[in-house]
Protein backbone atom coordinates (compact mmCIF):
# COMPACT_ATOMS: atom_id res chain seq x y z
CA UNK A 1 0.00 0.00 0.00
CA UNK A 2 1.46 3.36 -1.21
CA UNK A 3 2.16 5.85 1.38
CA UNK A 4 -0.05 8.56 -0.29
CA UNK A 5 -3.38 6.18 -0.06
CA UNK A 6 -3.22 5.93 4.06
CA UNK A 7 -1.88 9.49 4.59
CA UNK A 8 -5.84 11.14 4.92
CA UNK A 9 -6.05 8.37 8.30
CA UNK A 10 -2.91 9.43 10.23
CA UNK A 11 -5.13 11.99 11.62
CA UNK A 12 -8.22 9.27 12.58
CA UNK A 13 -5.21 7.07 14.27
CA UNK A 14 -4.12 10.33 16.23
CA UNK A 15 -7.87 10.86 17.16
CA UNK A 16 -8.16 7.16 18.21
CA UNK A 17 -4.76 7.17 20.09
CA UNK A 18 -5.96 10.95 22.13
CA UNK A 19 -8.95 9.38 23.01
CA UNK A 20 -7.65 5.91 24.64
CA UNK A 21 -4.75 8.39 26.35
CA UNK A 22 -7.40 10.44 28.05
CA UNK A 23 -9.51 7.70 28.61
CA UNK A 24 -13.20 6.80 27.15
CA UNK A 25 -14.32 7.56 30.90
CA UNK A 26 -12.72 10.60 31.42
CA UNK A 27 -14.54 12.05 28.04
CA UNK A 28 -18.05 10.80 28.80
CA UNK A 29 -17.67 12.27 32.24
CA UNK A 30 -16.68 15.53 30.48
CA UNK A 31 -19.88 15.19 28.15
CA UNK A 32 -22.23 14.58 31.15
CA UNK A 33 -21.28 17.76 32.91
CA UNK A 34 -21.97 20.32 29.76
CA UNK A 35 -24.17 23.07 29.87
CA UNK A 36 -27.21 22.73 27.93
CA UNK A 37 -28.39 25.61 27.75
CA UNK A 38 -25.29 26.83 26.61
CA UNK A 39 -24.87 24.44 23.60
CA UNK A 40 -28.05 25.89 22.64
CA UNK A 41 -26.97 29.07 22.32
CA UNK A 42 -24.18 27.74 20.27
CA UNK A 43 -26.50 26.11 18.22
CA UNK A 44 -27.94 29.15 17.32
CA UNK A 45 -24.88 31.30 16.72
CA UNK A 46 -23.58 28.47 14.40
CA UNK A 47 -26.99 29.30 12.68
CA UNK A 48 -26.17 32.65 12.16
CA UNK A 49 -22.56 32.31 11.33
CA UNK A 50 -23.83 30.47 8.13
CA UNK A 51 -25.09 33.62 7.01
CA UNK A 52 -21.58 36.02 6.18
CA UNK A 53 -19.72 33.65 4.12
CA UNK A 54 -23.09 33.70 1.89
CA UNK A 55 -22.47 37.05 1.57
CA UNK A 56 -19.28 37.49 1.36
CA UNK A 57 -19.26 35.06 -1.84
CA UNK A 58 -22.24 36.84 -3.03
CA UNK A 59 -20.08 40.43 -3.26
CA UNK A 60 -17.34 38.51 -4.67
CA UNK A 61 -19.31 37.10 -7.69
CA UNK A 62 -21.57 40.61 -7.77
CA UNK A 63 -17.82 42.04 -8.30
CA UNK A 64 -17.16 39.60 -11.03
CA UNK A 65 -20.73 40.14 -13.24
CA UNK A 66 -22.57 37.15 -11.76
CA UNK A 67 -25.49 37.67 -10.11
CA UNK A 68 -26.92 34.31 -7.78
CA UNK A 69 -29.88 34.73 -4.94
CA UNK A 70 -28.87 33.86 -1.60
CA UNK A 71 -30.77 30.87 -1.34
CA UNK A 72 -28.71 29.38 -4.60
CA UNK A 73 -25.56 30.02 -2.93
CA UNK A 74 -26.50 28.83 -0.16
CA UNK A 75 -27.42 25.31 -1.03
CA UNK A 76 -24.33 25.51 -2.94
CA UNK A 77 -21.74 26.52 -0.08
CA UNK A 78 -22.92 23.85 2.72
CA UNK A 79 -22.78 20.87 -0.33
CA UNK A 80 -19.01 22.17 -0.01
CA UNK A 81 -19.46 22.03 3.71
CA UNK A 82 -19.92 18.31 3.30
CA UNK A 83 -17.84 17.35 0.60
CA UNK A 84 -14.77 19.27 2.66
CA UNK A 85 -15.73 17.67 5.87
CA UNK A 86 -14.91 14.20 4.48
CA UNK A 87 -11.94 15.74 2.61
CA UNK A 88 -8.28 15.93 4.10
CA UNK A 89 -7.37 19.84 4.31
CA UNK A 90 -11.34 20.10 3.46
CA UNK A 91 -10.19 20.56 -0.30
CA UNK A 92 -13.69 18.95 -1.11
CA UNK A 93 -14.87 22.47 -0.79
CA UNK A 94 -14.08 23.40 -3.98
CA UNK A 95 -17.02 21.21 -5.73
CA UNK A 96 -18.68 24.39 -5.39
CA UNK A 97 -17.14 25.32 -8.66
CA UNK A 98 -18.92 22.34 -10.55
CA UNK A 99 -22.51 23.14 -8.77
CA UNK A 100 -21.37 27.13 -9.63
CA UNK A 101 -20.70 26.38 -13.64
CA UNK A 102 -24.14 24.33 -13.74
CA UNK A 103 -26.07 27.23 -12.69
CA UNK A 104 -24.05 30.28 -14.77
CA UNK A 105 -22.88 28.37 -17.98
CA UNK A 106 -19.66 29.81 -18.14
CA UNK A 107 -15.80 27.83 -18.37
CA UNK A 108 -14.29 25.89 -15.29
CA UNK A 109 -11.85 28.99 -14.74
CA UNK A 110 -14.57 31.96 -14.43
CA UNK A 111 -16.79 29.65 -12.22
CA UNK A 112 -13.38 28.74 -9.89
CA UNK A 113 -12.15 31.99 -9.72
CA UNK A 114 -14.55 33.29 -6.80
CA UNK A 115 -14.35 30.44 -4.97
CA UNK A 116 -10.77 30.41 -4.57
CA UNK A 117 -10.70 34.19 -3.72
CA UNK A 118 -13.21 33.29 -1.35
CA UNK A 119 -10.63 30.24 0.30
CA UNK A 120 -7.92 32.37 0.00
CA UNK A 121 -9.48 35.22 1.98
CA UNK A 122 -10.58 32.44 4.46
CA UNK A 123 -7.28 31.72 4.68
CA UNK A 124 -6.08 35.28 5.62
CA UNK A 125 -8.11 35.75 8.53
CA UNK A 126 -7.56 32.20 10.00
CA UNK A 127 -3.94 33.85 10.06
CA UNK A 128 -4.56 37.21 10.91
CA UNK A 129 -5.87 35.81 14.12
CA UNK A 130 -3.15 33.29 14.67
CA UNK A 131 -0.66 36.50 14.39
CA UNK A 132 -2.92 37.79 16.97
CA UNK A 133 -2.70 34.56 18.85
CA UNK A 134 0.62 34.02 18.43
CA UNK A 135 1.75 37.44 19.43
CA UNK A 136 -0.16 36.26 22.97
CA UNK A 137 1.72 33.33 23.37
CA UNK A 138 4.74 35.14 23.20
CA UNK A 139 6.10 34.67 26.34
CA UNK A 140 5.21 30.37 26.12
CA UNK A 141 6.05 29.96 22.71
CA UNK A 142 9.14 31.62 21.25
CA UNK A 143 9.93 32.32 17.46
CA UNK A 144 6.08 31.35 16.83
CA UNK A 145 4.79 35.45 16.40
CA UNK A 146 7.44 35.87 14.21
CA UNK A 147 6.67 32.62 12.31
CA UNK A 148 3.05 33.56 12.09
CA UNK A 149 3.36 37.28 11.12
CA UNK A 150 6.36 36.41 8.56
CA UNK A 151 3.84 34.18 7.03
CA UNK A 152 0.82 36.14 7.12
CA UNK A 153 2.56 39.09 5.13
CA UNK A 154 3.61 36.69 2.59
CA UNK A 155 0.37 35.35 2.28
CA UNK A 156 -1.25 38.64 1.56
CA UNK A 157 1.84 39.70 -0.31
CA UNK A 158 1.36 36.20 -2.64
CA UNK A 159 -2.55 36.85 -3.01
CA UNK A 160 -1.91 40.28 -4.19
CA UNK A 161 0.72 39.49 -6.74
CA UNK A 162 -1.46 37.19 -8.46
CA UNK A 163 -4.78 39.19 -8.46
CA UNK A 164 -2.84 40.56 -11.53
CA UNK A 165 -3.05 38.73 -14.77
CA UNK A 166 -0.36 40.09 -16.57
CA UNK A 167 2.37 39.55 -12.94
CA UNK A 168 0.79 35.79 -13.02
CA UNK A 169 1.15 35.44 -16.67
CA UNK A 170 4.84 36.11 -15.87
CA UNK A 171 4.87 33.39 -13.14
CA UNK A 172 2.87 30.65 -14.88
CA UNK A 173 4.24 30.97 -18.49
CA UNK A 174 7.23 28.77 -16.60
CA UNK A 175 4.87 26.19 -15.38
CA UNK A 176 2.84 26.10 -18.60
CA UNK A 177 6.58 25.46 -20.74
CA UNK A 178 7.72 22.93 -18.31
CA UNK A 179 5.21 21.52 -16.42
CA UNK A 180 2.34 21.23 -18.59
CA UNK A 181 1.94 18.48 -21.25
CA UNK A 182 1.82 19.33 -24.92
CA UNK A 183 -1.89 17.90 -25.28
CA UNK A 184 -3.19 20.18 -22.24
CA UNK A 185 -1.64 23.21 -23.26
CA UNK A 186 -4.14 24.73 -25.20
CA UNK A 187 -7.38 23.99 -21.96
CA UNK A 188 -4.61 25.41 -19.93
CA UNK A 189 -4.24 28.70 -22.07
CA UNK A 190 -8.06 29.10 -22.31
CA UNK A 191 -8.45 27.71 -18.28
CA UNK A 192 -6.32 30.98 -17.57
CA UNK A 193 -7.93 33.72 -19.90
CA UNK A 194 -11.60 32.44 -18.22
CA UNK A 195 -9.86 32.19 -14.56
CA UNK A 196 -9.10 36.22 -14.67
CA UNK A 197 -11.38 37.37 -17.99
CA UNK A 198 -13.71 38.76 -14.96
CA UNK A 199 -10.87 38.74 -11.47
CA UNK A 200 -12.27 41.31 -9.05
CA UNK A 201 -9.99 44.75 -8.61
CA UNK A 202 -8.42 45.02 -5.53
CA UNK A 203 -9.94 47.42 -3.55
CA UNK A 204 -13.35 45.61 -3.79
CA UNK A 205 -11.30 42.94 -2.14
CA UNK A 206 -11.72 44.85 1.79
CA UNK A 207 -15.13 44.35 2.28
CA UNK A 208 -15.29 40.54 2.16
CA UNK A 209 -11.83 40.26 3.62
CA UNK A 210 -13.83 41.78 6.54
CA UNK A 211 -16.79 39.74 5.95
CA UNK A 212 -14.30 36.29 6.05
CA UNK A 213 -12.97 38.06 9.81
CA UNK A 214 -16.59 38.37 11.13
CA UNK A 215 -17.01 35.19 9.70
CA UNK A 216 -14.31 33.70 11.42
CA UNK A 217 -15.21 35.13 14.88
CA UNK A 218 -18.71 33.88 14.65
CA UNK A 219 -17.31 30.64 14.03
CA UNK A 220 -14.95 30.59 16.99
CA UNK A 221 -17.55 31.98 18.70
CA UNK A 222 -19.36 29.12 18.81
CA UNK A 223 -16.70 27.16 19.83
CA UNK A 224 -16.07 29.28 22.64
CA UNK A 225 -19.75 29.40 24.00
CA UNK A 226 -19.09 25.25 23.88
CA UNK A 227 -16.13 25.40 25.67
CA UNK A 228 -18.18 27.54 28.64
CA UNK A 229 -20.64 25.16 28.53
CA UNK A 230 -17.75 22.80 29.73
CA UNK A 231 -16.59 25.21 32.59
CA UNK A 232 -13.29 26.26 30.60
CA UNK A 233 -12.47 29.83 31.45
CA UNK A 234 -10.67 31.92 29.40
CA UNK A 235 -10.05 35.39 28.26
CA UNK A 236 -12.31 35.67 24.49
CA UNK A 237 -9.28 37.09 22.49
CA UNK A 238 -7.02 34.81 23.74
CA UNK A 239 -9.52 31.68 23.28
CA UNK A 240 -10.46 32.44 19.67
CA UNK A 241 -6.93 32.90 19.02
CA UNK A 242 -5.56 30.11 19.84
CA UNK A 243 -8.56 28.24 18.11
CA UNK A 244 -7.06 29.70 14.95
CA UNK A 245 -3.84 27.98 15.43
CA UNK A 246 -5.19 24.96 15.62
CA UNK A 247 -7.36 25.68 12.62
CA UNK A 248 -3.81 26.08 10.77
CA UNK A 249 -2.63 22.62 11.71
CA UNK A 250 -6.04 20.61 11.38
CA UNK A 251 -5.86 22.19 7.69
CA UNK A 252 -2.67 20.00 6.72
CA UNK A 253 -4.18 17.15 4.54
CA UNK A 254 -3.21 14.47 6.40
CA UNK A 255 -6.49 13.63 7.68
CA UNK A 256 -10.72 13.83 6.92
CA UNK A 257 -12.29 16.93 8.19
CA UNK A 258 -8.99 17.67 10.98
CA UNK A 259 -9.74 15.08 12.63
CA UNK A 260 -7.21 14.39 15.12
CA UNK A 261 -4.79 16.82 14.29
CA UNK A 262 -6.99 19.92 15.18
CA UNK A 263 -7.72 17.75 18.68
CA UNK A 264 -3.80 17.36 19.16
CA UNK A 265 -3.33 20.94 18.43
CA UNK A 266 -6.03 22.18 20.94
CA UNK A 267 -4.80 19.62 23.61
CA UNK A 268 -1.00 21.25 23.24
CA UNK A 269 -2.30 24.72 23.17
CA UNK A 270 -4.98 24.38 26.15
CA UNK A 271 -2.07 22.71 27.99
CA UNK A 272 -0.49 26.31 28.34
CA UNK A 273 -3.64 27.11 30.85
CA UNK A 274 -3.80 24.04 32.84
CA UNK A 275 -7.12 23.35 30.36
CA UNK A 276 -7.89 19.55 30.93
CA UNK A 277 -7.37 17.55 27.85
CA UNK A 278 -10.75 15.68 28.23
CA UNK A 279 -12.97 19.18 27.84
CA UNK A 280 -10.88 20.05 25.41
CA UNK A 281 -11.50 17.15 23.21
CA UNK A 282 -15.17 16.94 23.99
CA UNK A 283 -15.24 20.86 23.49
CA UNK A 284 -13.70 20.07 20.29
CA UNK A 285 -15.81 17.43 19.36
CA UNK A 286 -19.32 18.87 20.55
CA UNK A 287 -18.33 21.95 18.44
CA UNK A 288 -17.94 19.84 14.94
CA UNK A 289 -20.88 18.41 15.35
CA UNK A 290 -22.63 21.94 15.45
CA UNK A 291 -20.80 23.36 13.09
CA UNK A 292 -19.80 21.09 10.84
CA UNK A 293 -21.64 18.05 10.85
CA UNK A 294 -25.13 19.19 11.33
CA UNK A 295 -24.76 21.84 8.63
CA UNK A 296 -22.82 19.28 6.35
CA UNK A 297 -25.84 16.91 6.88
CA UNK A 298 -27.75 19.69 5.02
CA UNK A 299 -25.53 20.05 2.50
CA UNK A 300 -25.68 16.48 1.98
CA UNK A 301 -29.73 16.28 1.52
CA UNK A 302 -29.14 19.33 -0.60
CA UNK A 303 -26.65 17.36 -2.96
CA UNK A 304 -28.89 14.54 -3.30
CA UNK A 305 -31.60 16.47 -4.87
CA UNK A 306 -29.88 18.98 -6.83
CA UNK A 307 -31.44 18.62 -10.32
CA UNK A 308 -28.60 19.74 -12.60
CA UNK A 309 -29.44 22.10 -15.82
CA UNK A 310 -28.91 21.38 -19.11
Amino acid sequence: MKFKNILPFIGILIFIYIIFRIGLDKILESVFSINVYLIIIAFTVSFFALIPPIVKWMIILKNQGIILDFWTLFKIDLIGMFYGGITPGRLGTFIRVFYLKDKIKKHFGACSSSIVIDKVLDFMSICLFAVIGSFLLLNEISGLFTLAFTFFVLLVGLFIFFLNKKRSRFILRLVWKFFIQKRFKRVAIVTFDSFYGNMPKIKTIFIPFLIAIISLALAFTTTYIVGRALNITMPYILFITILSLATLVSLVPITIGGLGTREAALITLFSIFNIPAADVVTMSIVASIISTIVPGILGWYFAMGWKYED
